[in-house]
């Protein structure tokens, strides 16, 4: 399994961590502690993108951003397959 397919589903586990704890709303924050991998850099990269809102040393998961920033990850996936499926194209019709 490739790094980014491995950071991904890390992403999915701490996004699920806090739906599972209810920590989705401001007065439902859970300690950041608590949170798996709450010390790595991809965590504080949806803290920068504001999918994760901190309160003091409490964090809870922004629904709307956390959807926002999935369904942004999937559009750069799909805009560099389309990108590789062109490449391939032109690739076989040089040949």
């Amino acid at each position: 399994m490739s790094a980014a397919a491995v950071i991904f589903r890390r992403i999915r586990r701490i996004m699920d961590f806090m739906r599972d704890r209810g920590a989705t709303l401001p007065e439902q924050a859970i300690p950041e502690a608590e949170v798996p991998y709450s010390g790595k850099w991809y965590f504080r990269r949806l803290i920068d993108r504001d999918v994760i809102r901190q309160q003091g040393d409490r964090c809870y998961l922004d629904e709307e951003m956390a959807r926002e920033y999935l369904h942004s990850r999937r559009m750069r996936v799909l805009y560099l397959l389309l990108c590789l499926i062109v490449i391939a194209v032109i690739m076989i019709l040089k040949r």
